[in-house]
């Protein structure tokens, strides 16, 4: 008994020890802006123009479009701002009442989301993040006051059928300012792996160390 609660015990800090590469992957970093923006290191560009309604691309086979809603839409740039993400916030694509992201092309699985939301020169509307019709994230502020320092982000997780397209809305829910819009300066997506898959591991570590306790023996 004593040298089985002895290769449990291994097996779970294996399994802990493993935690961290198994807990999520980065599959998506888009940067959104202005045709001729600077992109952030690490991030891919999705660009347009000032006056564009929406922009789409694919990237290493999942499908990204951006489409907005309301009396005015379009990509901004607003120069050059510093800081670690300096070159991500500097630039977005604003919409004066939704924005619509598309996802195709997901593996059904689960994923954490998370964007930016950032206006160097403007306050902008309050906001909630709905995922395929589902409220995940309500009353998120972006930025407060103008020439703002401070940078508004936000993070949902959902699931993914796998069998069409996923579609995160960020919604305006208050206007702070006559003409104030929802905004999006760029996101990440990680797939998170199962529960069960993460048990799954830990049972095969607990055989392997059986396995080897019967050889050595």
């Amino acid at each position: 008994m004593k040298k089985i609660r002895h290769l449990l015990g291994c097996a779970l800090i294996a399994t802990a020890s493993a935690l961290p590469s198994i807990s999520s992957a980065t599959l998506l970093n888009v940067d959104f802006g202005l045709t001729g923006q600077q992109i952030q290191s690490g991030f891919s560009g999705l660009a347009g123009t000032s006056t564009a309604a929406s922009a789409s691309q694919s990237f290493s086979g999942i499908g990204v479009s951006i489409q907005g809603t309301g009396n005015a839409f379009g990509f901004r740039d607003r120069g050059d701002v510093t800081g670690a993400l300096g070159d991500l916030v500097e630039d977005f694509y604003f919409a004066n009442s939704q924005i619509k992201l598309t996802f195709s092309g997901l593996a059904a699985g689960n994923y954490s989301f998370t964007s930016w939301f950032h206006d160097s020169s403007y306050v902008q509307s309050v906001l909630k993040i709905n995922v395929n019709s589902v409220d995940l994230l309500t009353d998120l502020s972006a930025t407060n006051g103008y020439s703002p320092a401070s940078i508004g982000t936000g993070t949902v997780n959902f699931h993914s059928d796998g069998l069409g397209n996923d579609v995160v809305s960020f919604i305006e829910t208050s206007e702070i300012r006559s003409g104030s819009a929802v905004i999006l300066n760029g996101f990440s997506l990680k797939s998170v792996p199962e529960p069960a898959s993460i048990a799954l591991l830990g049972l095969g570590l607990i055989g392997i160390a059986v396995s080897r306790k019967r050889k050595q023996s």
